[in-house]
Formats: structure tokens, sequence, C-alpha cells
């Protein structure tokens, strides 16, 4: 009996990670360190999207991924993805993430690309420091009488930003076709949820003075309007924006996330406290850690097996 040799023609898939801090990994440095891959964007190893990477790559021994790592903590839809960005330490030099993706590919096209972008376009991070501010917000940040720098209500702060999400993913969706990239290879997830407590109530959060902090607290009713008036319409509009042009959608990482918020011991993100002691700055706190970006990898993995499968087929 004889043996002919049968070649094997390894095949390779190019992953290509964009958008903001959900992405590039903040709150999850490499330890010790902290170390990232880029500072100015906070960008890690360890974020969820790279360990999908990882892990399609492992399943398939005929096939290689080349994972190229875009994303920057604090980007929105136009300083970040269409302009250029100086990244969440104000230190970068950062080039526009859709100019360095048409400059790595090349000729080539992505066989599959990843985004979380939004979060920083309906400046979730300022209705946070609004709120957690006690001689702004107050008990209740939401409230009628209370005004953010802007002369708005919370609620109208969100409304005007929410309502220019559609257009924000029109122009992603302008770009991929300029660039010859199909829609549905373009994918998009929702945002997880930091809200709730084991039993799906709402937490409560308060920041210690450490770091040279004042103290701030979130009461259980801000939380559960941050729920209910930013993460849920945010999620929507993702949602909604992924269907409005073909692209792709990962849903489920805020349902997965519910129940592991802030205040709880097995908590999927990390506090305040937690970022300043992993990485030495606050910017980690509300964001996942560990194994909250552990749920991201296992949402992702299904999609990236069938990126493989689709490829040799």
């Amino acid at each position: 009996m004889r043996f002919e040799p049968c070649p094997v023609e390894a095949r390779d898939i190019l992953i290509v990670s964009m958008g903001d801090s959900m992405s590039s990994g903040e709150g999850v440095p490499v330890i010790p360190g902290p170390t990232w891959t880029n500072t100015a964007c906070h960008r890690s190893a360890n974020a969820g999207v790279a360990q999908t990477a990882r892990l399609v790559e492992t399943d398939d021994p005929h096939s290689t991924v080349t994972f190229v790592h875009l994303a920057c903590s604090g980007a929105r839809t136009g300083v970040g993805l269409f302009d250029p960005y100086t990244g969440v330490t104000g230190t970068g030099n950062e080039d526009a993430q859709m100019s360095q993706m048409e400059a790595l590919m090349g000729p080539r096209k992505p066989d599959a690309v990843v985004i979380s972008i939004g979060v920083n376009d309906v400046q979730f991070v300022d209705v946070l420091a609004y709120c957690m501010d006690p001689t702004k917000g107050g008990t209740n940040c939401f409230g009628a009488g209370k005004r953010m720098t802007t002369g708005e209500t919370v609620r109208e702060f969100l409304a005007t930003r929410m309502a220019r999400l559609p257009g924000n993913y029109a122009r992603i969706a302008t770009r991929m076709r300029r660039l010859g990239i199909p829609a549905d290879r373009v994918l998009l997830h929702d945002y997880p949820d930091q809200t709730k407590a084991a039993d799906m109530s709402y937490c409560s959060y308060t920041y210690r003075a450490v770091g040279g902090l004042v103290p701030a607290t979130l009461s259980r009713y801000e939380m559960s309007q941050i729920d209910v008036q930013l993460l849920g319409p945010l999620n929507a509009a993702v949602s909604a924006g992924a269907a409005a042009n073909g692209f792709g959608f990962v849903g489920g990482y805020a349902a997965g996330t519910a129940g592991r918020g802030l205040c709880t011991p097995n908590r999927g993100f990390r506090t305040i406290q937690d970022s300043l002691t992993v990485q030495g700055d606050i910017n980690g706190g509300f964001h996942p850690n560990q194994e909250g970006h552990a749920i991201l990898r296992d949402l992702l993995a299904p999609r990236g097996r069938a990126v493989v499968a689709d490829d040799g087929a």
C-alpha cells in the first residue's frame, strides 16, 4: 500500500477590529504592566474581539487568522473612525481608523470587520460624569430641573445625539462600499449592561474618595435611567443601523452581562476603584473586565467560525 502526499493549503482569514473602548480592550491591559499594544488607544491583546480571533485560529488547523486591531478607546464615528485622534490619553497621533484599514489591507478585502461604535457619539462619559457629580446631578440627574452645561436636560442631551446615529452608520456603510468591502462582512454588536444586580434589580454605585477624586454616587434610580434612557435606545440604534445598511449584528452582550453589574460580587465590569488598581487610571471604570470580555468573545465566536467555513466553501 502506498500513500500519496495530499497537499493542504492553509487559508488566511483577515479580521479587522475597529471602533471604541469596547473593541480596544479598555479595562483589560496585559498584566503585569499594565501593558497595552497601543498606549494612547488603550488597545489590549485581552480584548474580546482579539480573543475571538485567537479562538477561531485555534479551532481550525487549516487556517490562520491575521488580526488587525485598530479600535481606540474614546473613539467616535467622526474623531476616531473618520478623523485623526489623539487617543484616550490625549498623547497619541492616530490616523483615522478607516484610513489605517485602507492603507493596511491594500487590494485584499477583510473577511470580517468588527465595529463597536456609538457610545461615545452619545457622550456616555459626559452623562456619567454629570450624574456622578453630587454638585451637579445630585441623586436624580434625570430630573426635569437639572441642566447640563449645554443647557439641556439629560434626556434632551441624549435624544439629540441618538438622532444622529442612523446617519453615522450610513456614513460607515458608504465608506465600506467605496473600499469594496461587502456590507455583510461588517459586524456590529450591542453594548453590555452594567446596571443590574444578580436579582435583576438596579444597582447603586458609590465611588469612595481615593486617587485624589471626590466621592461620587449613582443612585438606583439614576442607574435605571441610564439603562432605560441610554443603553436601551443605544443598543436599539446599533441594531437598527446594522439592519438598515446590511451589516451583520451580534446581539446578546447586554443580556449576557445583565445581572453582573457594578454592584455584584461576580461583576463583569471594572469599578473605578478596580481601574485604578489594575491600570493606574480611571479610564477602565464601567468597562468589561476579563469575564466581561470573555462573554463578548463567546458571542462573536460563532460568526468567526462561519467566516472560516464560508472561506473554505
